[in-house]
């Protein structure tokens, strides 16, 4: 399905391939009545990207699954009952001090075990369970930073938001009114958004955005670089902070365009005054070429993987300092230079990262 237009004849979604090919229906979808409720979805996404689509049924986005609902029911208990727990994984200049840390979500379910992070945050934003989710996040964040600054630990933590949250009425002032109460300056909090926050309501999008910088909370931008129109629309978000997406990190040492991607990011950054934070850095030579370029930190497995709050807390005390490229952070250009060589990679968890 895609829009405006509607299913080929014969009830079959349309789909983005090759001249000649076709998609069969799945085939718990034979009977008519489900066919046009899977093209229903497959059309709601297409719409939702807010561009140009052609968009095939992905029982993944289906909402009305039973799994999915199941699984939607068991994600509202796990808020009443404190199932979802924060981890927090580092953000590391070149001079190697903390930049800051980003809080990423991880449930534990008491059947399924770890629930991958893509799949229930997709559940709660179709279906209006992710401002709930977003507020337990913050309300979790903020009173564990809360926690660190009576303990002498004085580092910003960052908090993925959707475009949803962005879209609320009155967010920003939660957010402040949030703060207030932890008793944590607004500089101390981060949120992280993406581009998409301007595709559906662009001038709520813009209000909101404009009150939680009035109030001195730090905005970076995330995925930068895996949109369609990210040159345009760094022009209208206020944020500090650029983050290079990991598809583009992953393969930089040995890809001379993703390297070249990079290198143009980072000079685009800078002249704009953004601090560039690179995500997925998992070895000694990546680290080294993201020095090279100019990019002021760097997040990922070489440094350490996203810990629960007490691994953290004893990590902070082994590498928190004070750094003389502290104004990096804050959108003022890059940090000191870097040492010679890159750290050793992080072992204290053998499972590969999560979102």
């Amino acid at each position: 399905a895609a829009p405006p237009g509607q299913p080929r004849p014969g009830g079959r979604p349309r789909r983005a391939a090759p001249t000649g090919a076709t998609e069969e229906a799945p085939p718990e979808a034979r009977a008519a009545e489900a066919l046009l409720r899977q093209a229903d979805v497959a059309l709601s996404e297409a719409k939702r990207s807010g561009r140009p689509a052609v968009e095939v049924y992905d029982r993944s986005r289906d909402r009305h699954t039973p799994g999915r609902l199941a699984l939607l029911g068991d994600l509202r208990a796990a808020l009443d009952t404190g199932q979802v727990r924060l981890h927090y994984q580092p953000k590391v200049r070149f001079d190697g001090s903390v930049a800051g840390l980003e809080a990423l979500v991880r449930w534990d379910h008491p059947e399924r075990g770890r629930v991958a992070p893509d799949e229930f945050i997709a559940v709660a934003e179709s279906s209006g369970l992710m401002p709930r989710l977003t507020d337990y996040v913050l309300e979790a964040a903020l009173a564990q930073v809360a926690r660190w600054r009576t303990e002498g630990i004085a580092v910003p933590v960052a908090v993925n938001v959707s475009p949803r949250d962005v879209h609320t009425p009155g967010f920003a002032g939660a957010v402040a009114a949030r703060l207030a109460r932890h008793g944590v300056p607004a500089g101390a909090l981060q949120l992280e958004i993406t581009e998409h926050v301007l595709l559906d309501d662009p001038q709520q999008a813009a209000d909101t955005l404009a009150g939680l910088t009035g109030h001195g909370v730090r905005m970076s931008l995330d995925d930068f670089g895996t949109g369609y129109s990210s040159l345009v629309h760094l022009r209208r978000l206020p944020v500090s902070e650029l983050k290079i997406d990991r598809a583009f990190v992953a393969r930089l040492a040995e890809d001379g365009e993703d390297a070249e991607i990079v290198r143009c990011t980072v000079e685009l950054a800078h002249s704009l005054g953004l601090a560039v934070v690179a995500e997925g850095v998992e070895d000694g030579e990546t680290w080294n070429r993201l020095r090279d370029l100019g990019c002021d930190a760097v997040q990922g497995w070489l440094l350490s993987p996203a810990m629960p709050a007490s691994q953290t807390t004893r990590w902070l005390r082994d590498h928190h300092r004070p750094a003389a490229g502290a104004a990096a952070v804050a959108g003022h250009g890059p940090a000191a230079p870097g040492p010679a060589r890159a750290p050793q990679r992080q072992r204290e968890d053998p499972a590969r990262p999560a979102p």
